[in-house]
């Protein structure tokens, strides 16, 4: 069975994107989905997981790691752009990567906090 995230959230797939069965999928991985069309025989996916930081780090040390476990990954990465925002309640920070493809950018644009309402 899938795992839940802490803080329930809507999003919204790219057009030809699927929900991945969960059969056989890492316990910790709340959703995936795949891109029907392998290219060069690598199938894209999708993977959301989370949990809450354990420890002091602060939001911009816990984005840079992320964004070390994205390059270890897919390759390097530059952060071509973040930006801090929210309050000390909700902190939230934003980043741009030039070299996330458009269909994630279109998923990562689409996440919003679940309301229970239809986007």
């Amino acid at each position: 069975m899938p795992t839940s995230l802490p803080v329930p959230i809507d999003f919204r797939l790219p057009d030809r994107w699927l929900q991945a069965r969960s059969e056989g999928r890492d316990p910790g991985v709340a959703f995936a989905a795949v891109h029907p069309e392998p290219d060069a025989g690598c199938a894209a996916d999708i993977t959301v997981e989370g949990g809450f930081p354990q420890g002091t780090r602060t939001l911009a040390e816990l984005a840079s790691e992320s964004a070390e476990r994205l390059g270890e990954a897919a390759g390097p990465v530059t952060v071509a752009e973040r930006r801090e925002f929210g309050s000390a309640d909700a902190p939230a920070t934003a980043a741009r990567h030039d070299a996330v493809p458009c269909d994630f950018r279109e998923v990562l644009r689409s996440v919003r906090a679940y309301t229970g309402k239809a986007a």
